[in-house]
């Protein structure tokens, strides 16, 4: 039998016959073929899976995108609950607006307007719309948010203050609750109220 750098072909070949060419050609591809299948098979064995400190960097790069990522989610979801809140508000503009253009004067309670202080969804529930001032330019619809409405804008104001009354058209100017206390955080008003 003939070994070639101490391995064995797949089939002993014989001595005899070896002159011929094609026995050579067979004897190189037996061990040809030998290599090929011890090679391959310690291929797969090299590597099974990842290592530690690859798994470690994976889980480190995934909580730093956590940890910036809720917040900013967090604030985005309070946002929208705010722009619910001033479309309730711009319902009680439309109605006002109206009121004002067929009596030449604001209303002096919401339900002059047709309208209730009740709330919906994110504005407070009992009395979460209300008005105050007179005529003129200090007439205010205020908007009291939920509790519930998440972060720090729970149970803030906004208001839209009448700022103009020129030929009949009331202008109004969207802004945070007067005190500080009651003012709704400027992060979650949209950039029309800021």
């Amino acid at each position: 039998m003939i070994q070639i750098n101490g391995l064995l072909p797949d089939k002993p070949v014989p001595l005899s016959g070896i002159d011929d060419g094609m026995e050579c050609d067979r004897v190189q591809q037996a061990v040809s073929r030998s290599f090929r299948e011890k090679r391959r098979f310690k291929m797969k064995r090299v590597q099974q899976g990842f290592t530690l400190i690859e798994l470690m960097i994976v889980v480190a790069i995934v909580g730093i995108l956590a940890a910036i990522a809720l917040p900013a989610y967090q604030d985005y979801t309070v946002r929208a609950k705010v722009s619910e809140v001033l479309a309730r508000g711009a319902e009680a503009k439309t109605s006002i607006q109206e009121f004002y253009a067929s009596k030449e004067r604001f209303p002096s309670n919401l339900q002059s307007a047709g309208l209730t202080s009740a709330g919906t969804n994110w504005v407070k529930k009992s009395g979460g719309m209300s008005v105050s001032g007179s005529n003129g330019t200090n007439y205010k619809i205020i908007l009291t948010t939920s509790s519930k409405i998440g972060g720090t804008a729970g149970s803030k104001q906004i208001e839209f203050a009448s700022v103009s009354t020129a030929l009949g058209q009331v202008t109004w100017k969207c802004q945070a609750g007067t005190t500080a206390a009651s003012a709704i955080p400027t992060k979650y008003l949209p950039g029309s109220c800021r």
